[in-house]
């Protein structure tokens, strides 16, 4: 599995072994949160940049 390497990964890595432990597949949830964090990373987006503004980019960006 490679790593996420935005400022969320630790806490990216946690949210997929606490789904893991609950017995959820995570196949398709890791490959949504691979593409979030490539996002995040791209766009260099810090904690206080993460507003309403920004998921709306997100998802313009993503269509």
């Amino acid at each position: 599995m490679k790593n996420f390497e935005s400022f969320l990964a630790p806490q990216l890595k946690e949210f997929i072994t606490y789904r893991q432990n609950l017995g959820y597949a995570t196949k398709t949830l890791l490959s949504l949160l691979k593409t979030f964090d490539r996002y995040i990373k791209k766009k260099k987006a810090k904690p206080d940049l993460l507003q309403p503004s920004f998921f709306l980019e997100l998802r313009a960006d993503l269509k």
